[in-house]
């Protein structure tokens, strides 16, 4: 062999490897880059599902905004005589919201009150007070369940725990 043909087969060796080499390095970049786009995927699916519910959150939220909350609560006059005030503290109006005490023997409710229910609307931030006569043969707390529609004449009911206020 002569001096040339030896350094063309260095060179072509050398060719070789370098291409070897680089053809290595490519795929490791190509097997390093298919795992970060499976990262990217799972990311923008994290991201998708994260939005979703921040979406859902928002709609619940201003669903919320249009509906009553109630608060019922007793307060006394004097030592007979009290009401109970029942108050949409919501920013929505209930409408047919109706009164009932459960599990109560004895109403103090005069009955003239109950004739008026079930009141027709209460609008947001407003009240409504049932008069009532306690002595002290009545309970000290009752069980009040309310009942209401909200402007689409769905039904709801809530059971509220009152203590009787000194």
């Amino acid at each position: 062999m002569t001096n040339y043909e030896i350094i063309a087969i260095s060179c072509s060796i050398l060719a070789i490897i370098i291409a070897f080499a680089s053809f290595i390095r490519a795929r490791k970049v190509a097997q390093e880059q298919c795992k970060l786009a499976k990262q990217q995927l799972e990311l923008e699916k994290v991201t998708a599902k994260l939005s979703n519910m921040q979406i859902e959150e928002m709609i619940e939220l201003n669903a919320n905004k249009i509906k009553p909350f109630f608060n019922v609560s007793f307060n006394r006059v004097d030592n007979s005589k009290g009401y109970f005030c029942i108050e949409n503290i919501g920013q929505g109006s209930a409408y047919n919201v109706n009164f009932e005490l459960i599990d109560c023997l004895k109403s103090p409710i005069s009955s003239n009150k109950l004739k008026e229910l079930p009141f027709l609307e209460l609008e947001p931030l407003s009240t409504f007070q049932l008069i009532a006569s306690v002595a002290y043969e009545y309970p000290t707390t009752y069980q009040v369940k309310l009942i209401w529609q909200d402007s689409e004449d769905n039904e709801y009911d809530k059971i509220f725990l009152v203590q009787l206020v000194s």
